[in-house]
């Protein structure tokens, strides 16, 4: 009698297993994934499922979703899945990067607080451009006086106009947006008159030692209805205050390092501060046969402020209380001044 021949518990699970050798796929069984045939394509069927759900939560565009159609074709498989999770990884970590606002110093924290990010803020500079776009037409021939080596606000002239350099330093030889450089003695100036459209200076009436005799000059080299626009520090502002009552050598010591400047840079000019107050200015451009177009005071964000905390809190208070008035205009830091040449003959220019 032929006894039939019962598998063992070992032996049925070996039989189940998905991919045994010893129970080889029949043709018409299923591939998965990595290409096998198996018997129980049950087992890579909830593997799959598995993956689809693993690829949902990740969002990994990379992985395919797996059908699960009757014959149970698998697409897709852990190695690949494995690479789009940790591209996602690497793409969410990237995004949180760029989302962080790189600071470099307590400087540009607190000026981005208290300035930077407030709604319509324009700084000085920017203002000051506008100002000479403003008076100063296209194609202007511009005489810049005090402009030193190359810097942001010749180069702004430069894309008004031809502009020539005079400076005391021979430093402007080396600028290289003016057409023409030429150092001179500080009051005379060596072209003919009628010679610019306009004048500009930035932050030199206050190293000025004989202001009047060279706003004549100015106004002598300007053609009929010419323009000299300046800014320089105003003389009731606290810091020209400390510096018109501290000697030289303390300027050269201290001055860079509250402004928090670069190592290298140029020591300050000596400053007379003849021609630093709005009436005092005024004065001045009267007598040189100048029509006073504008003279307003400026107070924006505290350079000076930017050696230390202890420093920079105190003087944001002071420029939101004289900002906060009018009346409070005259203790601003900057003057601005735009004035108009008359007419050699005496008439008025517009």
């Amino acid at each position: 009698m032929r006894t039939e021949r019962r598998p063992t518990a070992t032996s049925r699970s070996s039989a189940n297993r998905p991919g045994n050798l010893s129970n080889p796929p029949g043709p018409d069984s299923p591939a998965c994934a990595c290409r096998h045939r198996v018997t129980h394509p049950s087992t890579c069927r909830s593997v799959s499922l598995c993956l689809r759900m693993s690829a949902k939560a990740f969002r990994a565009p990379n992985v395919l979703p797996f059908p699960m159609s009757k014959n149970d074709e698998i697409l897709g498989d852990v190695g690949q899945f494995l690479a789009a999770a940790k591209s996602h990884m690497n793409v969410k970590k990237n995004k949180q990067a760029d989302a962080k606002v790189p600071t470099k110093s307590w400087q540009d924290r607190l000026l981005h607080k208290y300035y930077l990010s407030k709604p319509g803020w324009v700084d000085e500079r920017t203002q000051f451009y506008r100002l000479i776009a403003k008076y100063v037409r296209p194609g202007s021939h511009i005489l810049e006086i005090g402009p030193g080596p190359s810097n942001k606000t010749s180069a702004f002239l430069a894309t008004m106009g031809r502009v020539t350099g005079l400076d005391v330093d021979a430093e402007v030889a080396g600028n290289e947006y003016c057409h023409h450089k030429t150092i001179y003695d500080g009051v005379n100036i060596p072209y003919k008159p009628a010679s610019f459209d306009a004048v500009v200076s930035e932050y030199v009436c206050e190293h000025l030692a004989q202001p009047g005799p060279l706003t004549k000059e100015i106004h002598r080299v300007l053609r009929p209805a010419g323009v000299y626009i300046f800014r320089t520090p105003n003389l009731a502002h606290y810091v020209a205050l400390v510096a018109s009552l501290t000697p030289q050598w303390f300027h050269v010591i201290v001055a860079n390092a509250l402004r928090n400047l670069a190592p290298g840079a140029h020591d300050p000019y000596p400053t007379f501060y003849r021609m630093n107050r709005p009436h005092v200015c005024r004065r001045f451009l009267t007598k040189a046969a100048f029509r006073v177009e504008l003279l307003r005071c400026i107070e924006t964000y505290p350079t000076y402020g930017l050696s230390t905390r202890l420093m920079f809190y105190p003087m944001v208070a002071w420029e939101r209380i004289v900002n906060s008035t009018s009346l409070l205009e005259g203790l601003r830091a900057n003057i601005w001044g735009v004035a108009v040449a008359r007419d050699p003959d005496g008439g008025s220019t517009s």
